[in-house]
């Protein structure tokens, strides 16, 4: 895989995430790790890498992250997490950030290249 190709792959569906996710040997979308988590996540991909998870911790409400599709298929927070009380006001977070970023690397990313 190109350097470009790397750092601008850009995801058709959740279910390439979670292909990309479990070829690098991660257990994000594994079905004990959400379990464990009491996790959720919506199918809805913003701008190719943003979706929104839900996560309910043992004593209190659930409560909802925007989280980013890494070109590699590694998964990581975006913002605060659990930052919102609702699942709409993390879907506009997730499509404000597809919005910002289109085509952009994300932080981390950019990170790796610049010390490349």
């Amino acid at each position: 895989m190109s350097d470009t190709e790397r750092y601008h792959r850009r995801f058709s569906t959740l279910d390439e995430v979670k292909q990309a996710n479990a070829s690098i040997g991660h257990h994000w979308f594994d079905r004990d790790t959400l379990r464990f988590f009491s996790s959720r996540f919506s199918e809805t991909l913003h701008g190719g890498r943003f979706f929104v998870s839900s996560e309910r911790p043992p004593h209190g409400p659930r409560a909802y992250t925007v989280r980013e599709a890494l070109s590699d298929g590694s998964v990581e927070t975006r913002g605060e997490f659990m930052a919102y009380a609702n699942r709409r006001q993390a879907q506009e977070a997730a499509a404000e950030l597809a919005r910002t970023e289109p085509l952009g690397m994300s932080r981390r990313e950019w990170c790796e290249m610049a010390n490349a």
